[in-house]
């Protein structure tokens, strides 16, 4: 990624440079443990982290490092002997145990947490690259006392054997910043795959059950995950803070260089995990949540990927009892690409600046979608009731976007249904009872997109349907879309709004049931028997069309069409196609609240009847 700084740059205000800082702690890593116990204080949050490592004996074969310089780098010494690990030869590394334990005060409560790693095995290292390593078996046990309102009293997990073939020692070094390395754009392969079996967690109240994970290569290149570089320009921040002062743009180039740095600096493969189950008790009730695969796509090139779990279960046994599963839910990829281009854009990092391109620093969110949802949960107001339904998909893709804004977008969903309940004192609810429906099954879709270069957009489909009651879609063009229409500027975007203008428009309705209910339901309203009524309404609704269109073979057309669709016919279609090239703008649209007669003086006019 190119550098982002640029010359002559104004102070950064110092309430967004804080907003920046703390964002990047988030990332920095912790601590390297010593041999010793060592005390870390922070004064804002009173917290201090005291730790310790324990290693019991090393055994090593054919090896060019002793027992000691081993034992260094694993008690915390690693940067002084990064070098010598770098280079490692050894036909096999043996450490039957290491143990890592830490103790946290917060405000004076303090929590004690242990990890224990078993049989860790190197096996024919050349030049740095282990041919595979492994741990036996990782072990953990974390006390939180005094965390929380209800805190658990300690929390336990292990996992079984984790396997990685092909591990470059020196590749991880050098990406971690702790080898001089020759600076490259050019990734280096860190490990060719990586397992690892299942594994459990569990405390007072519940026990988890994990499956077993796998990955495949992961790569990085040389010096892009410098956490230390990281810590340090957080540092130098922090103390201009302190300092009342303003950091430079060079610390906050410096800031944004290294996190693009680290966005476009590695890439993985996907990676699959077995699924959770977990069980457990709490208030009397006992609850239950399983999964079936998860999965993990490959990171790389500034996408973050999608996260996909399936066969989601969520079970409670109880006064509240009730189930909800789900066949799977996907997060779709996000594309950090936009942020980073348009942070290289900027003549200075100044709030101003920040302020005016926010939309732009929107990365591309590609959406999500759910399948196969089921649910069956209590009526918080009738207890002998219950919320029953289904949805067989949900939807939303977003693509194209345009400073920060999606401009093809599609969603939708299918077979969202529920049962009606009987005892709601919602009016159309119980009009849907009366009219014989027990439950509502109900989709939709919405389907538009941005052609560019006809600077159009293309209404595609707005439909929403009702089983066995009907179906209403909407497609169309509106010209006049310009790229001003996504401007940052929100006074250029409402001006470049104002002058869309509809091109054609296309209404198509299918009853299959609706429009009789409604009518016999107005009916009983007005105390007046269906058919006539409905003979009213038809007779009504065709001389308005005409006397507000005029006596035009199309207005006639259809009046007749709109009476025989409201007198039982089962489907209308109603297209509208602008006699002009700009199409039916703002001004005709104003021009026509107050005359809609002249309606037809901008729109050819066709409807057909079936």
């Amino acid at each position: 990624m190119p550098h982002f700084l640029k010359s002559g740059q104004k102070p950064l205000k110092s309430m967004l440079v804080a907003s920046v800082a703390a964002i990047a702690i988030g990332a920095a890593t912790p601590a390297v443990a010593q041999d010793a116990a060592t005390e870390t204080t922070m004064e804002k949050s009173m917290t201090s982290i005291t730790h310790r490592v324990e290693v019991g004996a090393i055994d090593l074969t054919n090896a060019n490092m002793d027992e000691v310089t081993l034992r260094e780098i694993l008690t915390g010494k690693l940067a002084e002997n990064a070098e010598q690990l770098a280079g490692l030869n050894a036909d096999r590394v043996r450490i039957p145990e290491l143990r890592f334990s830490y103790e946290v005060t917060v405000d004076e409560q303090s929590t004690t947490n242990e990890m224990v790693f078993k049989e860790i095995v190197l096996e024919n290292v050349r030049d740095g690259v282990a041919e595979k390593a492994s741990v036996g078996e990782t072990l953990g046990l974390f006390g939180t006392d005094g965390m929380g309102e209800n805190p658990i009293d300690e929390v336990e997990f292990g996992y079984g054997l984790s396997e990685i073939t092909a591990l470059n020692i020196h590749s991880l070094l050098g990406a971690y910043g702790l080898i001089d390395v020759e600076k490259s754009d050019e990734f280096e392969t860190i490990y060719q795959s990586y397992s690892l079996a299942g594994g459990t967690l569990s405390a007072d109240m519940f026990a988890c059950e994990f499956g077993a994970a796998r990955s495949g290569t992961f790569r990085a290149k040389p010096d892009a995950m410098d956490m230390s570089k990281l810590t340090a320009m957080i540092e130098e921040i922090d103390a201009a803070e302190k300092s009342d002062r303003e950091p430079t743009q060079e610390q906050i180039g410096n800031i944004i260089d290294f996190y693009a740095q680290l966005v476009y600096g590695f890439e993985s493969e996907e990676t699959i995990m077995d699924g959770i189950a977990c069980a457990g008790e709490e208030d009397d009730q006992e609850f239950a949540f399983s999964t079936g695969e998860i999965a993990v796509g490959s990171f790389g090139n500034g996408i973050y990927p999608r996260f996909s779990v399936s066969d989601i279960v969520i079970a409670v046994e109880g006064e509240d009892a009730g189930t909800i599963s789900i066949d799977n839910f996907t997060f779709k990829e996000i594309d950090f690409g936009p942020t980073f281009a348009k942070l290289g854009e900027a003549a200075e990092y100044s709030e101003d600046w920040f302020e005016k391109n926010m939309r732009g620093l929107i990365p591309s969110i590609t959406g999500f979608s759910i399948s196969g949802v089921q649910f069956d949960v209590p009526n918080e107001d009738d207890p002998e009731e219950r919320i029953t339904g289904s949805v067989d998909m949900f939807d939303l893709t977003l693509k194209q976007y345009q400073n920060g804004i999606p401009a093809d977008i599609r969603l939708e969903a299918k077979a969202l249904q529920a049962d009606l309940p009987a005892s709601s004192e919602d009016e159309g609810v119980q009009q849907l009872i009366d009219a014989g429906l027990e439950q509502i099954n109900m989709g939709f879709v919405a389907d538009l997109d941005w052609d560019a270069e006809a600077q159009v957009i293309n209404v595609n489909t707005l439909t929403a349907a009702i089983k066995e009651m009907g179906t209403v879609e909407i497609s169309g063009t509106i010209g006049g879309a310009t790229e001003t229409l996504f401007a940052s500027d929100p006074q250029m975007a409402m001006m470049s709004a104002m002058s869309l203008a509809v091109t054609d428009l296309n209404i198509m309705m299918d009853d299959e049931g609706l429009v009789q209910l409604a009518l016999a339901q107005a009916a009983a309203e007005q105390g007046a028997p269906v058919e006539a009524f409905t003979n009213q309404v038809t007779a009504m609704s065709q001389g308005m069309i005409v006397g507000m269109l005029g006596g035009t073979d199309s207005a006639v057309a259809l009046g007749e069409h709109v009476a025989g669709f409201l007198g039982g016919n089962k489907k209308i279609n109603v297209n509208l196609t602008a006699k002009s090239q700009t199409g039916v703008g703002m001004p005709q649209i104003m021009m026509l609240q107050s005359d809609p007669t002249k309606l037809l003086e901008f729109v050819d006019l066709n409807s057909t009847l079936e």
